[in-house]
C-alpha cells in the first residue's frame, strides 16, 4: 500500500460477508495473484469451486472501477493483490441423534482485489489446472494408445507410449 501513496493508481473492489470460509477463498485467490486480469478471469471460469465465482464477480467489479473511476487501460491491468479477511461468524444450532446437539459455525469472509496498470501489457501466462475429468480422459486415451500399440505389434515387444506433460496421475 506504500506504492499507492506515491501517486500510483490502484483500483480496488471489496466484497464483504461472503458466504465462504476464508481458507477456501484464499485457495482461489492464490491462483490469480500477479496475473493479468484476462488470465485471472479465465482461471476463475475454469475452476469448479464456488469461491472462484465469488472472485470472478469481484474481479469484474474491480476492472469496472479501474476503467470508469480511474481511467485505466483494461488491457494493461493485472491483479496486484488479492487478499481475504475474516468476517463475522454465525453460530447456528446443530441437532444430533439421541437428543444431543451443538453449535455449527457458519463462516463469513471479506475478499479484496487490487488492480494496477502495468507500463506494458503484461504477458499472458495463465496455466489452467486440468480438471479431474480432463485428467481421467487423458489417462484413458494413453491407456488405449498403449493397448493399440501392443495389439498392433502382436508378438514383438511393444514400444512404450510416452506420457503427456501432466506426468503421473
Amino acid at each position: 500500500r506504500g506504492a499507492a501513496e506515491e501517486g500510483e493508481r490502484v483500483a480496488r473492489a471489496t466484497k464483504r460477508n461472503c458466504r465462504s470460509s476464508p481458507f477456501k477463498l484464499n485457495l482461489v485467490a492464490d491462483l490469480v495473484r500477479r496475473l493479468p486480469v484476462d488470465d485471472a478471469l479465465l482461471q476463475c471460469e475454469a475452476s469448479p469451486k464456488k469461491a472462484a465465482g465469488i472472485l470472478r464477480q469481484v474481479l469484474h467489479s474491480a476492472t469496472a472501477n479501474a476503467v470508469h473511476n480511474h481511467g485505466m487501460d483494461a488491457r494493461r491491468l493485472y491483479v496486484d493483490q488479492a487478499f481475504v479477511g475474516k468476517g463475522q461468524n454465525l453460530k447456528r444450532p446443530w441437532f444430533s441423534a439421541r437428543g444431543r446437539g451443538g453449535t455449527r459455525t457458519k463462516y463469513r469472509s471479506h475478499l479484496t482485489v487490487e488492480l494496477r496498470e502495468a507500463e506494458v501489457p503484461p504477458p499472458r501466462r495463465a496455466r489452467l489446472v486440468p480438471t479431474l475429468m480432463d485428467r481421467i480422459r487423458r489417462r484413458r486415451q494413453r491407456e488405449e494408445a498403449r493397448e493399440a500399440a501392443a495389439g498392433g505389434l502382436q508378438g514383438e515387444a511393444a514400444a512404450p507410449v510416452p506420457d503427456d506433460t501432466l506426468g503421473q496421475l
